[in-house]
């Protein structure tokens, strides 16, 4: 072979060789764009908040964890939706909040919430036609730097909340009360972001939902069109609302385990709550065979309840279980005193607490417009002994009459939730 051909081979072997280095190794990573870069700062950030959170707060029990992904899930979901809602304020519109799929504060078994966000230097009005709620109240609010209730008015439909010549009711939500109306208004706090509706309905077979709507009478300007920027900053928002709104509730739900166990006392909510509820908490701690017996004379007042939550402060199932009891729905005793029973299995007398499969949660007891706060008794007692401890002709329930009284709350549910 020649020197030229053998140079010639070696030159197509060079090039063949480079060619094969070349297919081998992937070409360089370009950057992302924007809109990738903002994504996966979202994902990133959500991954390493829940991680921490979920690390921070380990369960004993298999529910208890499997519930914690769940919250989290659902906080994702939430913290989105409200990040989204905050970039339209010229359209306040009034939302359902707190649904069986979306549980948070250890939201109110008997009450209805909606709520809109709203800007602190806005004036609005509030119209509707009011349903039958045992009680109304609405409040302004913010999460930030945690979670404080402002100003709030609540009452029931004609007496404490006038009703115009229509029949219809109408509310002002202001810094200041206008001039020209003399009707019920709320004052807006410059700190408020929120502005929340409250139903509690003590009849649930009964209740006839309201109908609100919110108006802003002073728009500001209409939103320019969406940019890169703005999206991205969307994301951010909602990647630090998730961050701050997972362990909000966790303090309390830690000391009622802590310091609450199958024992109650009243709480000093301050300016978490209704100014004008009375809370109290426990923390239910149990074993099969066991029940938690607790005993009290009902307050003086316009509404009561008691209900079960979970260490992640969501309401316990209330539709497909009996989660909940208000003072309709609660039976007295023979002696007038009533007497609630917490237990794993159905005790088959009214009153009855269950708690879902949950070995161990939260209870808050609610005292709505009363004049006074008896602190109930509870007790932990054997399951086996609970007929020799309640008074003589305790009726027995059926599990055809449990079966028929959660019917009832599935069908409320519906009718509670229907937009």
């Amino acid at each position: 072979m020649t020197s030229q051909r053998v140079a010639a081979v070696c030159a197509i072997a060079a090039v063949a060789a480079v060619s094969a280095r070349a297919a081998a190794e992937p070409p360089a990573a370009a950057a992302p764009s924007a809109e990738v870069a903002a994504w996966q700062a979202f994902c990133d950030s959500l991954r390493e908040s829940g991680t921490r959170f979920l690390m921070a707060h380990p369960q004993r029990h298999a529910i208890d964890r499997a519930e914690s992904t769940r919250y989290l899930a659902q906080q994702i979901g939430s913290a989105v939706e409200l990040a989204l809602v905050e970039r339209e304020p010229e359209l306040p519109l009034l939302r359902i909040n707190s649904t069986s799929l979306r549980k948070w504060g250890l939201d109110g078994a008997d009450a209805k919430y909606q709520a809109a966000s709203i800007e602190a230097g806005g004036s609005y009005r509030v119209r509707g036609q009011l349903g039958n709620a045992a009680l109304i109240a609405f409040q302004v609010y913010t999460l930030e730097p945690d979670y404080t209730a402002f100003a709030s008015l609540s009452g029931e439909r004609g007496i404490d909340l006038p009703l115009q010549p229509d029949g219809r009711y109408e509310l002002r939500v202001s810094a200041q009360r206008p001039a020209d109306w003399k009707g019920p208004w709320l004052e807006l706090d410059p700190r408020a972001t929120t502005f929340l509706i409250r139903e509690y309905f003590d009849d649930w077979d009964a209740a006839q939902m309201s109908r609100f709507q919110i108006e802003r009478l002073d728009p500001p300007p209409a939103p320019l069109p969406l940019t890169p920027e703005a999206s991205a900053e969307i994301l951010e928002r909602a990647a630090r609302l998730f961050a701050h709104r997972i362990p909000m509730w966790i303090r309390p739900a830690a000391h009622a385990r802590e310091q609450l166990r199958n024992r109650l006392s009243q709480l000093s909510i301050g300016s978490q709550a209704l100014h004008d509820n009375i809370y109290g908490a426990g923390w239910f701690a149990l074993e099969p065979g066991q029940a938690l017996l607790i005993e009290f004379d009902a307050p003086e007042g316009r509404l009561w309840s008691f209900q079960l939550g979970n260490f992640w402060w969501e309401s316990l199932d209330y539709l497909n279980h009996t989660g909940s009891l208000n003072s309709r729905q609660a039976v007295p005793s023979s002696d007038g005193h009533y007497r609630i029973v917490v237990s794993l299995e159905d005790p088959g007398v009214p009153n009855w607490l269950d708690p879902a499969g949950h070995p161990e949660g939260y209870l808050m007891y609610r005292y709505q417009r009363a004049l006074g706060a008896p602190v109930p008794e509870a007790r932990l007692v054997r399951l086996a002994d609970l007929a020799q401890l309640l008074p003589a002709g305790t009726r027995r329930v059926s599990a055809e009459e449990r079966r028929a009284e959660l019917a009832r709350r599935r069908a409320h549910a519906a009718e509670r939730w229907t937009p």
